[in-house]
């Protein structure tokens, strides 16, 4: 049975989710689901976008499900967000 994969969204791991999810050649093989927090914006140095998250995971075969939780700053600009994604 396939499972969910929650990349955690706790201080020691904020801006690199894309670094990890680059060790992950196996993800379409071993989870249907896949959640992660991504930003808008460069909130820390070399962060990487929540599009630059999102496509090798589309490329993966994974489909946007859902944008959750939305941060936006004092301009209502949306900084960050999670996602779910499907394969």
């Amino acid at each position: 049975m396939k499972k969910l994969i929650k990349l955690p969204s706790n201080w020691m791991f904020k801006g690199y989710e894309l670094e990890a999810l680059k060790g992950c050649d196996e993800l379409p093989n071993c989870f249907a689901y896949v959640y992660v927090e991504c930003s808008f914006m460069e909130l820390y140095a070399g962060q990487a976008s929540a599009d630059e998250v999102a496509v090798p995971l589309r490329e993966r075969g994974f489909e946007l499900r859902g944008v959750y939780n939305i941060s936006y700053d004092r301009k209502r600009r949306a900084v960050q967000a999670d996602l779910s994604l499907s394969g």
